[in-house]
């Protein structure tokens, strides 16, 4: 039985994929699933076949002409996820559209990218969680991606890190009980 879904949040590589793939072998075993928020899409598609073993969602950004897949929504262990790149909903001004949006479709965690900065705001029950950009991060911000921990019953649990760093304290969150 499924106690746990532990997930790797990363956005905005643009063709650049090097510390992403690195990230993910570092997290090797320790994550399920690697959602993927945008701006290259072919990254998450191309990240998704060297690592076959890990469960990949991939949404198209604004870089991402052509492409459908603007959203995914996934429910996981009672929780509800809205998947998306943020662009359509102006998250550069603000992140309050997307947040009633999300509401209105019942989701209790909001996934997104495009600012190339993280962000993180807790209301009304909603999580939402923008992971920075991985390849292109906003160098003040200290952090370019996002590990999220869900657990049936349990408020979703999130850390930020940085892929240059050390991943010691990203594998001790994702490991505790």
């Amino acid at each position: 039985m499924l106690r746990s879904w532990k997930v790797l949040v990363i956005s905005d590589t643009h063709g650049r994929i090097t510390r992403a793939e690195q990230l993910i072998r570092s997290l090797s075993g320790a994550i399920d699933a690697v959602y993927f928020l945008g701006d290259h899409i072919t990254d998450g598609e191309e990240l998704a076949r060297k690592f076959p073993k890990l469960a990949f969602l991939s949404v198209a950004g604004n870089c991402d002409f052509g492409r459908k897949e603007l959203f995914r929504e996934v429910e996981v262990l009672g929780h509800r996820l809205y998947l998306c790149h943020g662009h359509r909903f102006g998250v550069k001004e603000g992140y309050e559209g997307l947040a009633a949006y999300a509401r209105k479709r019942g989701c209790d965690v909001v996934l997104c990218g495009h600012t190339h900065r993280p962000y993180v705001d807790e209301q009304e029950g909603l999580l939402i969680l923008n992971p920075g950009s991985i390849s292109m991060p906003v160098a003040v911000y200290g952090a370019d991606y996002a590990v999220l921990k869900l657990e049936e019953g349990k408020k979703p649990a999130y850390r930020f890190g940085d892929a240059s760093a050390s991943v010691q304290n990203i594998l001790i969150f994702l490991n505790e009980n």
